[in-house]
């Protein structure tokens, strides 16, 4: 397994992945990660084209977009994967950003101890009460493959965070 570390401006990215099974001894999955700044353009016609460029500065306000492409370098299927992705500390996740192609998306709150779906998820109020967790208070997103990734194969996921 391949990790790779990318630096856009202040933020530190980690991917990390899992692979159940011996397949991860047959020759495992290879990661790549990339983060994009969002840029918008105007166009000849007057609209706004969403275009990214390098994320190597960005500052407060700036959507970066991260993603991780996951490509199976093994001889057999790698089933069950699972691709964790923290929440730079400085950046807010954006609501409803993260791909769901043929992944369970889920959330983490609590530094990544503890994922789940958004809706069963809650974080405590400075009186201990508890309240439901925004999309705001997320510290990692989660897709777990619903399929078997198969030998050669590449599948991209992607989430958006904003720089505070």
């Amino acid at each position: 397994m391949k990790f790779e570390w990318l630096r856009p401006g202040a933020a530190l990215f980690a991917v990390l992945a899992t692979v159940a099974g011996a397949h991860a001894e047959a020759g495992g999955i290879e990661l790549r990660a990339k983060a994009e700044k969002r840029v918008l353009l105007q166009a000849p016609d007057g609209t706004a084209q969403e275009t990214y460029v390098s994320a190597a500065k960005v500052v407060p306000g700036d959507v970066v977009a991260y993603t991780i492409e996951a490509r199976n370098v093994g001889a057999a299927d790698a089933d069950r994967v699972v691709i964790t992705d923290p929440i730079p500390g400085e950046m807010k996740y954006l609501d409803g950003s993260a791909d769901v192609t043929g992944a369970e998306l889920l959330f983490s709150v609590d530094g990544g101890f503890r994922f789940d779906r958004p809706e069963n998820l809650s974080v405590a109020n400075e009186d201990g009460t508890r309240r439901p967790a925004l999309a705001s208070d997320y510290t990692h997103v989660r897709w777990v493959f619903a399929t078997p990734l198969a030998p050669t194969e590449q599948r991209s996921v992607r989430f958006l965070a904003q720089l505070e």
